[in-house]
């Protein structure tokens, strides 16, 4: 388990040997970029397993709003700067609450 500036996340080993994990804000949503390794093929969904609306951004980065209701992924662990090398961040955040 894992959270910064607001952001939190859990990640784990399904049984099929599949990494997989969710994130979430414990506040208003926000549009959110998380990285991944580069060539990790991803499921993302909503907590009623509807797919959620993500915009990859290239380089294993994808876009999407997060929220008080987790957004599940499957296929990789979440980067950060030790396990993803030069990519600098595991996310980044900007808030929609004044737009």
């Amino acid at each position: 388990d894992w959270w910064s500036d607001d952001l939190c996340r859990s990640e784990w080993r399904r049984p099929d040997g599949v990494d997989a994990g969710m994130v979430w804000y414990p506040r208003s949503p926000a549009e959110t970029v998380l990285a991944f390794p580069k060539n990790a093929k991803l499921r993302f969904h909503d907590m009623w397993g509807k797919p959620a609306v993500v915009r990859s951004l290239g380089d294993g980065r994808y876009s999407l709003k997060v929220g008080d209701e987790p957004v599940y992924y499957a296929g990789a662990r979440m980067c950060n700067v030790r396990t993803c090398g030069s990519q600098q961040a595991s996310f980044s955040q900007e808030s929609t609450q004044n737009k």
